[in-house]
């Protein structure tokens, strides 16, 4: 075989002193669908404010509240003329914790203030995060998530949102009991709820007044609050597994079912009257790389999740797509974080996507922050590489904070009137930072290079490492960052 392993490793690090072009993205040719810009407004108060002492979502937002804010949008951006191209809001999240009956006056109030205001609206579900007041469900072990074989049930999510929350617990999502509520909120209260504003309008108000449903609030598996412990027994047993018949792969069955709960929602959102395409999921992910580069330096102080499956909730890129839905993901401006997108939607077919939550705000490496590159450019790597909708996060939230310093600016109020008036998005061209820099590369050779040899050491096959890391020698001397990237992630999927 052509190459030792150290010979490779070898030639990665000289390699990495190479200047990597980033090739720069026309945009596609202007789609047959009209496309939607949306500004998130949140059913838990300005700033996501859930109830004191405990996260819950108990009482609808004020009717005024959603329409004065739906006005200030319009009075800040205005509306377009056109019909490609519409300005609109996004009203969520509809939670579990949340009655019938709220739901379906959420789902009116949303479709009269659209009418009302002549703009687009979108329903945005949460799937999973907010069922605190469901005590009827989470307090049957049956129907949330175990902590091992033994049945021991989670203490509640671990959620980050800039500080620890601690959730109603992780739900089982293929518990019988929780699948059968599940079914009935989906189809019988929100779908149909939908479907009846849907019969109001005629078919060409349709398309212009209503942008669609997300499902999911970065739809995922959780990790344990008390202990930061992964979780999945339970849809491990559900799946038929047990201690004495483990799987032979636990991540794949945990994306399998995970795919399935998202299919879940969005099957049942459609029997309920919900046309298809106007269905978006909503996952998030991080790159492998930022994994490994974590796991470096990761310093024992919580459970190290097992893989990167465990590491992103399961949720891998491929999850956001299905038979009843279109792909959604959150989008914050990180240059390779798009290029996986991209990717992913190529695999599929390229079609129509989301971004279900997103804003032009640095969160991964410290503090928020607004990036140099403009908003227009954030704009331009969705819709310029087929997203029929852009749901933007953090217009009206208080205080003086990045989001909403990114959402409401001049420059951006700019990008948002050319999108809105049909004028090409540019589209500046994605950071070198997408390929590891000379200085991380070698970091990040080191971790394949250990991640290869415990694979060895567990008796791995050998053959398809050496096949990929073969490509991966031939495509570094070429400077062409997708095919080292590609290359890379060949070569940890076996291996991770």
């Amino acid at each position: 075989m052509k190459g030792t392993l150290s010979h490779i490793v070898v030639a990665l690090l000289i390699g990495s002193s190479l200047v990597f072009s980033v090739p720069s993205y026309s945009a596609h040719r202007s789609p047959a669908e009209v496309q939607y810009l949306v500004f998130q407004i949140f059913t838990a108060g300005p700033g996501f404010r859930t109830e004191k002492n405990r996260h819950a979502i108990s009482h609808l937002p004020k009717k005024r509240y959603i329409e004065k804010t739906v006005q200030d949008i319009v009075d800040e951006i205005g509306t377009s003329d056109g019909t490609q191209h519409r300005l609109g809001f996004a009203l969520g999240p509809l939670a579990l914790d949340h009655t019938d009956e709220q739901l379906r006056t959420l789902v009116q109030w949303a479709f009269e203030i659209a009418r009302k205001k002549g703009v687009a609206v979108v329903l945005h579900i949460d799937d999973s995060k907010f069922w605190l007041n469901r005590d009827d469900l989470w307090r049957k072990p049956d129907n949330v998530e175990w902590l091992d074989w033994d049945r021991t049930p989670n203490s509640g999510q671990f959620l980050n949102w800039g500080r620890a929350w601690k959730l109603a617990p992780q739900i089982c999502f293929n518990s019988p009991a929780v699948m059968q509520e599940v079914r009935r909120i989906a189809r019988d209260v929100i779908g149909t709820a939908i479907a009846d504003e849907l019969s109001t309008l005629s078919d060409h108000e349709i398309d212009q007044l209503f942008g669609g449903v997300i499902v999911g609030w970065e739809t995922g598996l959780g990790r344990d609050y008390d202990t930061r412990g992964s979780l999945g027994y339970c849809a491990l047993t559900n799946r038929g597994f047990s201690r004495a018949n483990p799987p032979e792969d636990p991540d794949k069955e945990l994306q399998s079912a995970l795919s399935a709960w998202i299919e879940l929602w969005t099957s049942s959102v459609a029997a309920g009257g919900v046309p298809r395409g106007k269905i978006y999921s909503h996952t998030t992910f991080q790159p492998q790389s930022d994994y490994l580069e974590t796991k470096q330096s990761a310093d024992g102080a919580t459970r190290w999740p097992s893989s990167y499956s465990d590491y992103v909730g399961h949720a891998v890129p491929s999850i956001a797509f299905g038979n009843n839905h279109r792909p959604g993901f959150s989008t914050y401006p990180d240059a390779e974080f798009f290029q996986l997108i991209y990717k992913e939607l190529a695999q599929h077919g390229s079609p129509p996507w989301a971004s279900a939550e997103g804003a032009n705000v640095m969160i991964h490496d410290g503090p928020p922050r607004i990036p140099d590159e403009s908003m227009e450019t954030y704009l331009a790597r969705m819709f310029n590489h087929g997203a029929a909708l852009v749901n933007i996060f953090g217009w009206g939230i208080p205080g003086d904070n990045a989001f909403r310093r990114s959402a409401e600016s001049e420059s951006s109020l700019a990008a948002y009137r050319k999108f809105l008036n049909g004028q090409p998005l540019q589209e500046a061209p994605l950071e070198t930072s997408y390929m590891p820099s000379a200085e991380a590369l070698p970091a990040r050779i080191h971790a394949m290079h250990e991640s290869v040899r415990r694979y060895q050491q567990r008796g791995g096959d050998m053959r398809k490492v050496m096949r990929a890391m073969e490509e991966l020698q031939r495509a570094v001397p070429t400077g062409d960052h997708e095919k080292i990237e590609r290359a890379l992630e060949d070569v940890l999927e076996i291996v991770e």
